[in-house]
């Protein structure tokens, strides 16, 4: 991500612009991920090989992308193409991708969703830039579950979940693009470590 280059750079938000929207400030605030990173990498790697676990033995996923903010697509970017570049690398990963009536007749009933939130942030006109956006992208496998303690109770859950940040300029939103094909590719990475061609 190129943050710095926008540190800077008076920002509108509504009718307000920001003025003191520093570098240091997002540093501090990089610090402090980094520093929380680190404590939780070793729970983390636990908790990453049992959702791996749970993607053993599936036979495929149903996909479904949800609709994107109406700003973003009128710079470019469409469900349409999230959800055909997404097919495409999991048909070329040898991963089936289930009709919804497939999905119905699986006992695990797996749904790989694919949550694209966006803003759009209005650059200063004396700045001359592009508008910016700030996005968030999430990955969620959710199946079906039993409860370890009632097992005749099955319910819908997120079982494997991967997911960014980020922020981009109007004129390189392929960038957003490129960020879901990503996390795309980290479940076939996922999937792959248990369910081996």
């Amino acid at each position: 991500m190129q943050i710095s280059s926008h540190c800077q750079t008076p920002i509108y938000v509504g009718d307000k612009i920001m003025r003191k929207f520093t570098c240091a400030t997002f540093c501090l605030a990089l610090l402090l991920t980094l520093f929380s990173t680190n404590i939780c990498a070793q729970a983390q790697d636990t908790s990453d090989q049992a959702e791996r676990e749970s993607l053993r033995g599936l036979p495929g996923v149903y996909l479904y992308v949800s609709d994107l903010d109406a700003d973003i697509e009128g710079s470019g970017l469409s469900r349409d193409q999230l959800q055909t570049d997404a097919e495409a690398k999991l048909r070329r990963a040898g991963i089936r991708v289930l009709t919804q009536e497939e999905r119905r007749q699986t006992p695990s009933m797996p749904a790989l969703l694919v949550v694209l939130n966006s803003q759009k942030i209005k650059q200063a006109p004396a700045a001359g830039g592009d508008d910016l956006y700030s996005y968030s992208c999430s990955i969620e496998l959710r199946q079906m579950v039993s409860l370890k303690g009632k097992p005749s109770i099955s319910t819908l859950a997120t079982t494997w979940s991967t997911g960014g940040i980020g922020f981009t300029e109007a004129s390189n939103i392929r960038r957003v693009r490129d960020a879901v094909s990503y996390d795309i590719d980290e479940f076939i990475k996922a999937y792959r470590a248990v369910n081996p061609k």
